[in-house]
């Protein structure tokens, strides 16, 4: 078992983990980011990211780590950290709840009160006058992507599909 006594990890508490494709674990504890490949270990701290809330994290196919922050998405390419941050205005904050990764690079999240989609370098955020009816859209928890790469999320009211050009609703 590795611990902190014969390890990089800084405590012997983990936060979560996330397996990549190319058998690489990431393991997240307080304040840092580990990369374990079975053999080796690269520990990223909070500061190379600058932020302390990871909400989730993943591998992309290429070995990239992508972490999923309360206030946007940190991307590491194997040499550098690309902060890319919700675009916020007024009271109407973006905070980060699950998060899913398209084949095509497409990085899709969810928030309590939007869902958002970065492409690009580009964020394009939905929120309640993008969703069908007349209802408040509280509560998106939960992200997906089905086979054909479409984004499904759990809401207050049941679940909604967006199929490339608009929003449906299921209850």
């Amino acid at each position: 078992a590795f611990t902190k006594e014969n390890s990089p990890l800084t405590i012997n508490y983990i936060y979560s983990m996330a397996s990549c494709s190319n058998d690489t674990i990431l393991i997240e504890d307080q304040g840092a980011v580990h990369r374990f490949d079975g053999s080796n270990w690269e520990t990223f701290d909070q500061k190379d990211w600058e932020f302390t809330s990871i909400q989730h994290m993943t591998c992309d196919e290429d070995g990239n780590i992508l972490l999923g922050l309360s206030s946007g998405v940190a991307i590491f390419d194997g040499v550098s950290w690309n902060i890319n941050l919700f675009p916020q205005s007024g009271e109407d904050k973006i905070y980060l709840k699950d998060m899913a990764l398209a084949k095509n690079g497409d990085i899709w999240v969810s928030s309590s009160e939007h869902v958002a989609r970065f492409s690009n370098g580009e964020w394009l955020i939905f929120d309640g006058e993008d969703f069908p009816g007349d209802e408040n859209y509280y509560f998106i928890e939960h992200i997906i992507l089905d086979h054909e790469q479409r984004p499904w999320v759990i809401n207050s009211d049941g679940f909604m599909m967006f199929d490339g050009s608009s929003w449906g609703a299921f209850e």
